[in-house]
Formats: C-alpha cells, sequence, structure tokens
C-alpha cells in the first residue's frame, strides 16, 4: 500500500504508552502498534528506498542494561534511510535528521583536520548557514567546553571544532497534515536540502582511503615533538625472539614437564615445536640440606 501517513490511533498509542509504559499496556495494543505505528512507517521509509537508501526500522524496545529509567518501550518509532537519513515520528510530531550522530576516533580526527582546513572549513561553514536560513538546526553530539587538544582557542570554526558529530535535524509537530501522503513531501525536501551535508561528510570523514593514499595522509600529517619521540622510542625497541631450550635443564611446556637432551631417541613422538612457543625454566628439586646450605651462601 501507498504512504497515507500516521492516523490519530497512533498518537493515541503514543499518549497511553507515555501514561503506562508497561508490558502489559503493549501487550493488550500490539495490534494498534503494528497496524497504525509501524505499517505507516514501513510504507514511507519504502517509498524513499530509491532515492534515499536502504532503510532500517530501530526495534520498540529499550536498553535498559546501563539505564537508570527502566522503562522497556521507547515513545517514538525511527528508522535509518542510508547511511546518512533518519525519520522518527511520536507524539510531538514528524522529525528527520541527517548527518554522523557519533563519529569513531578516526573519523573524529579527519572531521577536525577538514574543519580546520582553510577549503574544507570554509566550504562546511558555508553549507551550514545555508541550513540553518531553511529553517534546520545543525549542531553536535557531546560537544567538548574547551578546544581540541592541538587547536587553537580563537580559531574562527571552534564552535564546529569542538564537535564530537555533526547533524541536522528539523521538527514539525503535529497537524492534519501528519494523517496525509504530504508528510513524505517534507521529509523528501528535507534530504535534499541536506544532501551537500552528508556529501561534505562523505568526502572528508567517512571516506576510506586506499592503503598507499592512506599511509601517504598519515606522512604529511604534521606531528607533535611529544609523538615524535615516541616513534624514536618505539623503533629503538628490539622484538625480544625466544630462547630455545638448553639440553640437561628441565623446561614446562604446555603443562607437560620434560627434559630436553639432544638425543632424539629421548625426545617424545609429538609435532615439531614451532619457534614462537616460549619455553620456561623449571627449577631443578632440592633436598631440605641443599637448601639450607645455598640459603648460607646467597643462592637459590
Amino acid at each position: 500500500m501507498a504512504f497515507s501517513g500516521w492516523p490519530e490511533e497512533a498518537l493515541d498509542f503514543y499518549d497511553g504508552l507515555a501514561a503506562d509504559n508497561s508490558k502489559s499496556y503493549w501487550t493488550a495494543n500490539r495490534a494498534v502498534y503494528d497496524d497504525k505505528v509501524l505499517r505507516p512507517m514501513a510504507e514511507l521509509t519504502e517509498e524513499l528506498a530509491a532515492e534515499f537508501g536502504e532503510p532500517k526500522i530501530f526495534r520498540p524496545y529499550r536498553d535498559v542494561r546501563f539505564s537508570k529509567d527502566k522503562t522497556p518501550y521507547k515513545t517514538h518509532i525511527g528508522a535509518v534511510i542510508g547511511t546518512t537519513g533518519y525519520v522518527q515520528f511520536s507524539v510531538e510530531g514528524l522529525g528527520a535528521g541527517a548527518g554522523m550522530w557519533e563519529m569513531n576516533p578516526g573519523q573524529l580526527a579527519r572531521y577536525r583536520e577538514a574543519v580546520a582546513g582553510d577549503a574544507a572549513g570554509k566550504d562546511l561553514e558555508r553549507i551550514a548557514a545555508g541550513l540553518e536560513q531553511a529553517g534546520i538546526t545543525v549542531h553536535g553530539h557531546g560537544a567538548l567546553k574547551s578546544a581540541p587538544r592541538g587547536y587553537p582557542a580563537d580559531h574562527p570554526r571552534i564552535v564546529l571544532l569542538r564537535y564530537k558529530g555533526l547533524t541536522a535535524w528539523q521538527q514539525w509537530p503535529v497537524g492534519p497534515w501528519l494523517d496525509t501522503a504530504t508528510a513524505k513531501d517534507r521529509i523528501v525536501s528535507f534530504l535534499r536540502t541536506t544532501r551537500p551535508l552528508c556529501e561534505w561528510l562523505t568526502a572528508n570523514v567517512r571516506g576510506v582511503l586506499p592503503g598507499a593514499a592512506r599511509r601517504l595522509a598519515v606522512a604529511r600529517r604534521p606531528v607533535r615533538a611529544d609523538q615524535a619521540a615516541r616513534l624514536v622510542i618505539g623503533a629503538a625497541r628490539r622484538r625480544v625472539r625466544p630462547v630455545p631450550p638448553q639440553d640437561g635443564l628441565r623446561y614446562r611446556r604446555s603443562g607437560v614437564l620434560a627434559t630436553v637432551t639432544t638425543d632424539e631417541r629421548s625426545m617424545p613422538r609429538r609435532r615439531p615445536v614451532p619457534r614462537t612457543v616460549a619455553w620456561t625454566a623449571v627449577r631443578p628439586r632440592r633436598t631440605l640440606a641443599e637448601r639450607y646450605a645455598n640459603s648460607a651462601r646467597g643462592l637459590w
């Protein structure tokens, strides 16, 4: 079926869930959720997939393992569109987002390097200003309170540098349009308007360089004094290779005690020991008299 919006019953369902977020309410109204909430979202994302990418609808269950709020169900339904788009429906209305909510350490380093650069940084600043003029909010997730390490506090784009993620968001309150197919037009318009931001993130943050190009980019990146010192110290280290067992000593390997000799006939029939196996010497047994005599001489 074609997408026709979310009916009034969908809003009533979330109103009731906010008042009674329990399994009993969910079980009693599961059919309303499937037909009035989940089905319109599936129809909408299916129609958006051809232009914006493969969708994924999130499950309605909350992860309460590390949360003080133990309510089991989400009070909204959300879906990812492609790799950069997001759609959400709740009692507050319809919302749409685009960008990168979180960045891993490698992506965050590339993001800050691009923002600090003259060309890419000014392009992002221009894109963000255009989105703000269109009524779309551009913000970051988990912004730092001060400048990130290695960047001056008076940088002209210090606000963007403090972000740990970069997203665009627009929210539409509940209205008569929500129960019609025109709700899709708002999402399509938003995703098309925020496409320059997503393309900038893909080119400067998400993109993975080939091996040779990545090594060249790392070589061109400026290195601080403390990093150079660590590189020199690391280069001076030698890789310690395991010492082969010596004749006449008793060694323990994989929990088996054995005496190593040069006579192959005394060795057990087993697979050859790999070179990487570390042998641990076992002290020979001593009698009590030998222990006292050695301790008097300072020996073990």
